[in-house]
């Protein structure tokens, strides 16, 4: 499956768009015939944003996610390279001159943290394009320049549509040679897909989760408490369903990998 096919099927099951769809279809139907159909789907409708809002589903999906690759206790003395997973960049807002950073813009401070930390090893940037007419890569790399790495080490992927196309395109950029360590950062709750990936491509990696979601603690009142709760439901539906993608199309061995 194309990854522009499996962003539209992400739209339809996107929990936001589906509550959302079912509260104004429900609204519309309540003043037609049909109108016991549209109160089912308006209580339907708002159960589950209370669901969402008061009780743990997003947390207990989301938990188990963090937790499967936590951050490494040791790392080698020298690697040679380290590999930053795009995300971190609002590809939109960048459009309007400055580089511009979401809420996975640890990302970036790790992969600077770590460059630094290893000045001889390579440093990639894997993210390519998605209707825009510069990739992720090409856009991060003036604010990378900017907070000090060199650009004789920073190595662009640029073609990479999906984390799949992300660990195999960069793996066919770098070529790492038989025995070479190398560091992949990502989100914590994206490591599980992203480490699957990689090992798909025949490339063993050392995770760097960064990008903790907080979980619990709610906020005060019920719209914050919905918006937290379709937030963390849609980060985790989004993994746990391309978790089960990968495994079943092949890209990964391992339906939830582990360390």
């Amino acid at each position: 499956m194309s990854p522009l096919i499996t962003k539209a099927l992400w739209l339809i099951v996107n929990p936001a768009n589906a509550l959302t769809a079912l509260l104004v279809l429900g609204a519309l139907l309540l003043f037609t015939p049909r109108w016991r159909i549209g109160r089912m789907f308006v209580s339907v409708g708002a159960v589950s944003a209370l669901i969402i809002a008061y009780c743990p589903l997003e947390i207990l999906l989301m938990r188990p996610l963090q937790s499967r690759f936590p951050p490494p206790a040791h790392l080698p003395d020298r690697v040679a390279g380290i590999v930053v997973l795009g995300g971190a960049v609002d590809t939109r807002q960048s459009r309007l001159g400055r580089v511009a950073l979401n809420s996975r813009a640890e990302r970036l401070t790790a992969f600077v943290d770590l460059a630094r930390r290893y000045p001889e090893a390579k440093l990639v940037y894997t993210g390519g394009a998605s209707n825009e007419p510069q990739s992720e890569a090409e856009i991060a790399k003036p604010l990378l320049l900017m907070l000090g790495l060199s650009e004789a080490r920073l190595i662009l992927e640029t073609r990479s549509r999906d984390t799949y196309e992300n660990a195999v395109f960069t793996r066919d950029l770098v070529r790492p040679a038989p025995g070479e360590t190398w560091i992949v950062i990502t989100s914590a709750a994206h490591m599980p897909r992203a480490i699957g990936a990689f090992r798909g491509a025949g490339w063993s990696v050392i995770p760097f989760p960064v990008d903790y979601r907080r979980l619990g603690d709610g906020d005060d009142t019920f719209g914050r408490h919905l918006g937290r709760g379709l937030n963390l439901l849609n980060a985790a539906l989004r993994e746990w369903l391309g978790l089960a993608h990968y495994y079943v199309s092949g890209r990964s061995s391992e339906l939830f990998p582990g360390p």
